[in-house]
């Protein structure tokens, strides 16, 4: 719980990739963070998990929604869900269109998983990608990365 709860300053996260459960408030009420990535393994987001005023994208990676709780906020409210793009693995758009809580995004688009071939497609869009084609904000960690069709290392 409240890992990076009202982390105030935090403009991007990237999560581990054997993570399976996001507690309440885990990564709750930073106004500067824009984008969260949940790896395939996230199974569980509680309460308030996601809370961020102004996020405007989430990509999520799990082919099945993660399980929820009723009655918690949980994306930062109406502005959110309105405005925030819901990136989903293609093929699960409609679990999430009809799972709790995740229903209630405006936006839910179906992602085509990446590839290096499908990187050079993307390259308009200032997004990062590993190498295993895991879409990131920011780099946070020393390597090489794609960032708009070009091999970017990060020391």
């Amino acid at each position: 719980e409240s890992a990076f709860g009202e982390c105030t300053n935090l403009s991007s996260i990237q999560l581990p990739s054997k993570l399976e459960r996001i507690e309440r408030t885990g990564i709750f009420g930073s106004q500067k963070l824009k984008t969260i990535t949940l790896p395939a393994t996230v199974r569980y987001v509680g309460g308030q998990g996601l809370d961020n005023p102004n996020l405007e994208a989430i990509y999520a990676s799990p082919t099945t929604p993660p399980a929820t709780e009723e009655n918690y906020s949980y994306f930062g409210g109406e502005n959110v869900l309105s405005n925030c793009k819901l990136y989903v693995p293609k093929g699960s758009g409609e679990a999430y269109k009809n799972a709790p809580i995740w229903e209630d995004f405006l936006n839910i688009i179906e992602d085509e998983t990446l590839g290096i071939c499908t990187l050079n497609a993307l390259k308009a869009q200032n997004a990062y990608f590993t190498l295993g084609g895991q879409r990131i904000s920011q780099p946070t960690r020393s390597g090489i990365y794609v960032n708009n069709g070009k091999k970017v290392v990060v020391k």
